[in-house]
């Protein structure tokens, strides 16, 4: 504790130095007014700069919008802004803010062709199937899929027919025919899904491939030019990014000749352009969607990477705009840079807006170093005082608790020395006015001899249990009260401890152990807490003691209750009666004798085990006393 106490004096002591310190340099103030007001003078200087250049950035990029035409956003125009230097990418947005230009790939929804006969068509596909299936037989099934690809049937059923037969024709080493279905396939592919359409594309890729390294490299970039051609959405429509994915996949396990890696790297080149404006057209969106509303003629928005979305409103609807490049941006007054959250100067300085730019501003500097410094200071000072105010508090705090809490301890203590010295006074009188009697020889007869005798002992092994107790709370102090838990069926030991005290005090214990319970516990420590309980059950219970030992496993964890119909614990003081020297306020429990030692015994041998010790209401009355012990780790 005297240790406590130097710390919570040096702490605060060094709160006091910081409070005197912080005083010392608020005196300072003179130089940070003047400091302060040149660097406003700067700011305002800056702001003119950052309007400047905004004006820079609309002198820029109006000739360029003036390509869109005021009733709509065609997609010639756009095509050429992204061709235009400094421009990342063309986009457009509906009234809704989703991109209308370029158009995302849409679902393929295939054309549909039924002629009169094509229930025949469908019979020979079921026969198709049920000889794929369920037959096993690939030769009959295969039949069945050409016959149903007759081309007096409805094309979309030919459709279906066609793939069926590339593929049973590939399972069956037949690429020329598989080819020839996939092919034909392919000539009908407006009456196909768009993953019917991919399915076959890329098998005839492959099948064509099979001749020849030369070829099935040939087959490969003819795919990889297909999925980066301006209608490759058109054509693969929502499958178009499972095309890409797939032919990049094929690409990647080709050894490539000298011509396939010149043209490699320009579909490479292509396909990297492409990925870079749709990034710039989604960070577009995201910025500009909730900016539709305004009626600006021209307005931007700053996105990540130095990049600046500059937009106009449509008469339709919606807007069209451009999205520039860092090196596309006019020269600013100040050094601006860009990032995930916006613009800002290098080094710190004060924010200013750009005037007319949705979401866009500038962070410039202020007028010189010294500003940056007082700025600085400023926020060290406040964060400095609040530290030292909040050390001060808790040291305040700290010291309150300390000085209360041994005030709290000397009153148990003085409360425990006179209990015990009662509780010591009482059985030592009546040994020594009954052994004083035995010796002058003033009994009559031998009952009333042997009844002085069994108080003379009755009493003695009281004073032994009290000394006993006291004693073993002195060396858990100490901390000699190290337990040696071992794996055992701790069941069997409380039904041993119960009988044992039920049958030394005569009482009827009601012992419920059902079963075996295996744990880690130290037979005498558990003797110690059990008797413990017990002897509370029978002090603080008003006439006949009716209590009850129970045994149960919950969990990970075997529960021993001891419970009685005594007067009990109120709930406020459950968690209290396990401190040392700590007795219930109420006056029943106050007229009880005890030392207030008991209970913390409990708790110290419980901490030993690993467990916890626990108090407990009663419906009805009376206190419940739980111990919890971990299962052991061998237990079935």
């Amino acid at each position: 504790m005297p240790r406590l106490h130097l710390a919570i004096f040096a702490g605060v002591l060094a709160a006091a130095l910081g409070l005197a310190w912080l005083a010392w340099r608020s005196l300072d103030s003179r130089r940070v007014l003047l400091e302060q007001g040149a660097a406003e003078t700067r700011r305002r200087e800056a702001e003119a700069g950052a309007l400047a250049w905004q004006e820079r950035i609309s002198a820029r990029t109006a000739p360029l919008l003036a390509l869109l035409a005021g009733t709509g956003a065609p997609a010639p125009a756009l095509a050429t802004l992204e061709q235009k230097p400094g421009v990342a990418a063309a986009f457009a947005l509906d009234r809704a803010g989703r991109l209308a230009w370029p158009p995302r790939p849409q679902a393929r929804i295939p054309y549909v062709e039924e002629l009169p006969g094509d229930g025949e068509a469908r019979g020979h596909l079921e026969e198709g199937y049920s000889h794929e299936f369920r037959r096993k037989d690939p030769v009959a099934a295969l039949a069945s899929y050409t016959a149903a690809s007759d081309p007096r049937f409805g094309r979309s059923v030919r459709v279906e027919a066609l793939l069926q037969a590339g593929a049973l024709a590939a399972t069956l080493d037949d690429p020329a025919a598989a080819l020839r279905s996939y092919s034909l396939a392919l000539d009908l592919a407006r009456f196909a899904s768009s993953h019917h359409l991919l399915l076959a594309r890329f098998e005839v890729a492959r099948l064509r491939g099979l001749d020849s390294a030369e070829a099935r490299e040939r087959e490969v970039l003819r795919l990889l030019e297909e999925c980066e051609r301006p209608d490759a959405a058109a054509r693969f429509g929502e499958a178009l990014p499972a095309a890409r994915a797939r032919a990049e996949a094929m690409a990647a396990d080709l050894t490539p000749s000298p011509d396939g890696v010149r043209r490699r790297g320009e579909l490479l080149e292509a396909a990297i352009r492409r990925r870079w404006r749709e990034a710039a057209r989604d960070q577009a969106q995201d910025a500009v969607s909730p900016l539709l509303s305004r009626s600006a003629d021209l307005s931007f928005a700053a996105l990540p990477g130095r990049r600046l979305a500059a937009w106009r409103p449509l008469a339709t609807g919606g807007c069209a705009g451009i999205v520039l490049l860092p090196e596309g941006l006019p020269p600013a007054p100040v050094r601006i840079v860009g990032d995930a959250e916006g613009w800002r100067a290098e080094g710190t300085g004060v924010r200013v807006p750009v005037p007319a730019a949705a979401g866009l501003s500038a962070y410039l500097p202020p007028s010189n170093a010294a500003a940056v410094e007082i700025a600085r200071q400023r926020a060290w000072l406040g964060v400095a005082l609040a530290a030292l105010l909040a050390a001060l508090a808790a040291g305040l705090g700290m010291s309150f608790r300390a000085v209360k809490r041994e005030a709290e301890l000397a009153q148990l203590k003085s409360d425990f020395v006179a209990t015990v010295s009662h509780e010591l006074k009482t059985p030592l009188a009546l040994v020594r006015m009954y052994a004083e009697t035995l010796t002058l020889g003033r009994v009559d007869g031998e009952d009333r001899r042997r009844e002085y005798l069994e108080v003379i002992l009755r009493e003695s092994e009281r004073l032994t249990g009290m000394i006993e107790r006291i004693l073993d709370f002195a060396r858990i102090e100490r901390g000699e009260g190290a337990w040696r838990p071992a794996p055992g069926d701790l069941a069997a030991a409380v039904r041993g401890i119960a009988e044992d005290y039920a049958a030394r005090h005569a009482l009827d214990l009601e012992i419920d152990v059902p079963a075996p319970a295996r744990a880690c516990f130290d037979p005498e420590a558990l003797a110690l807490a059990l008797r413990n309980l017990l002897e509370n059950a029978v002090r603080y219970s008003e006439g006949r003691p009716a209590i009850a030992v129970r045994v149960s496993v919950l969990g990970g964890a075997v529960r021993v209750a001891v419970e009685d119909r005594g007067i009990g614990v109120p709930p406020g003081e459950r968690a209290r009666i396990f401190e040392r020297f700590y007795r219930a306020g109420d006056p029943r429990a106050r007229g009880v004798k005890g030392t207030g030692l008991g209970l913390a015994l409990v708790a110290s041998v419980m901490e030993g085990h690993g467990g916890r010790a626990r108090c407990e209401g009663r419906d009805g009355g009376g206190s419940r006393f739980v111990l919890e012990f971990p299962v052991s780790e061998g237990r079935r």
